[in-house]
C-alpha cells in the first residue's frame, strides 16, 4: 500500500506525556530516525510520540498514501464486496430493525466500501480529509460526502445508524474529540464498525515488510492491542457488541488444533467435583485459561473487526 517514509525535522514533534491518559510516565518503544514509538506505563498505549504534526501531515499523504479502493464496479473487487456484505449484514443483525438505515463512513478513502453500502440499501453519507476523495464519491458512486475533520462538521443528516471507520482511528490526533463527536454523531441504539490493525500480531513479527506496512509511519499515531482499544471504548461509554480479527497466517493451522485439545481438557478438568481434589481443579482451570488466552493471541492476525453500541 505505502511504504515507511521519514519526516523532515523542522515538521515532526515530540510528545512528553500520553495522548490518551495524559501520563507523563512514557517508555521508548523503537526508533526510526525521524520517528519514534513510545508505551504509556499507566493506559498501557503504544502510541508514536516522534510523530509529523497534525498541520503537514497532508503533505505526506498526498506523496505517499493510497487510502483506499477507487473501482467505481464492485464487481471489480469481489473479494472486498463479500468481506464487506458479510460486514455490512452483522450490523444489520445488531441493530434488529426493517427500515432503512443511516449510514456514515468516516474516512471513505475512494469510496469503494460507501459503494457497497448503497448497494445493500443503505442510506449513505461519506467523509474523508481530502477533498479529492470526496469528489470521487460524488461521482463514481452518486454519494454525498463532507470534507474535512469530523469535529468540525456539520452532518445534516444525524444521527446515525450506522458509523464506519475502516483503518482510521489509528491516524486521529485527538482520540477525545473524535471518539466524542461520533459518540454524538450515532444513535442511541446504533452500531460503530471499526476495524484497525493488530501491529503487535505474530504474522507482523515474522513478516518485517507486513510489519512496515501495519506500522504506517507517519500515518498511524495510534498501534492497538485489542486490551488497549477495549479500555479506550469503555471510557468513551461504549461497549463492544460483537468482534472479529483476520487469522493468522503463521500460525492457522496448529494453534487452532491446540486450541481444542485444551478446550477438552479444560471440560474435563470442570468435571472433578470431589472436595479432595477440588483446590487443585480450580488451579488448573486457571492455568488452562492463562494458556488458551495466549493462544489466543497469537492466533490474532493483522486486523481487528469491533461491532460497538452505547453503553447507555
Amino acid at each position: 500500500m505505502h511504504e515507511m517514509i521519514q519526516a523532515d525535522l523542522n515538521e515532526i514533534e515530540t510528545l512528553q506525556m500520553c495522548p490518551r491518559c495524559k501520563s507523563e510516565h512514557i517508555k521508548k518503544y523503537k526508533s526510526f530516525e525521524t520517528l519514534s514509538l513510545s508505551i504509556c506505563k499507566e493506559c498501557k498505549l503504544t502510541f508514536t510520540s516522534t510523530r509529523v504534526k497534525e498541520y503537514y501531515i497532508g503533505k505526506y499523504y498526498g506523496m505517499k498514501y493510497v487510502s483506499n479502493f477507487s473501482k467505481a464496479s464492485t464487481n471489480e473487487q469481489p473479494e472486498f464486496f463479500n468481506f464487506y456484505k458479510n460486514e455490512l449484514s452483522n450490523v444489520k443483525n445488531l441493530l434488529n430493525k426493517s427500515e432503512q438505515y443511516k449510514l456514515l463512513e468516516i474516512g471513505c478513502g475512494g469510496g469503494f466500501f460507501s459503494g457497497c453500502a448503497k448497494d445493500m440499501g443503505f442510506d449513505v453519507v461519506g467523509q474523508d480529509i481530502s477533498e479529492e476523495n470526496v469528489k470521487n464519491l460524488e461521482k463514481e458512486y452518486g454519494i454525498k460526502g463532507y470534507s474535512g475533520k469530523i469535529e468540525g462538521l456539520n452532518f445534516t443528516e444525524a444521527p446515525f445508524d450506522v458509523i464506519a471507520m475502516h483503518h482510521v482511528l489509528e491516524h486521529v490526533y485527538d482520540l477525545h474529540s473524535f471518539l466524542d463527536k461520533v459518540y454524538k454523531l450515532l444513535k442511541g441504539d446504533g452500531v460503530v464498525v471499526v476495524l484497525i490493525p493488530n501491529l503487535f500480531s505474530l504474522d507482523g513479527k515474522v513478516d518485517k515488510e507486513l510489519y512496515k506496512r501495519m506500522l504506517s509511519l507517519p500515518f498511524h499515531n495510534y498501534h492497538f492491542t485489542r486490551e488497549t482499544f477495549a479500555s479506550l471504548i469503555k471510557e468513551k461509554d461504549f461497549y463492544i457488541a460483537l468482534e472479529g480479527h483476520s487469522p493468522s497466517k503463521v500460525l492457522l493451522s496448529p494453534f487452532v488444533l491446540l486450541k481444542k485439545i485444551l478446550q477438552l481438557r479444560h471440560r474435563k478438568n470442570r468435571i472433578e467435583k470431589n472436595s479432595v481434589e477440588n483446590t487443585y481443579s480450580i488451579k488448573k482451570d486457571k492455568k488452562t485459561e492463562l494458556i488458551k488466552s495466549f493462544i489466543s493471541k497469537l492466533s490474532y492476525g493483522e486486523q481487528f473487526a469491533f461491532y460497538l453500541k452505547k453503553e447507555n
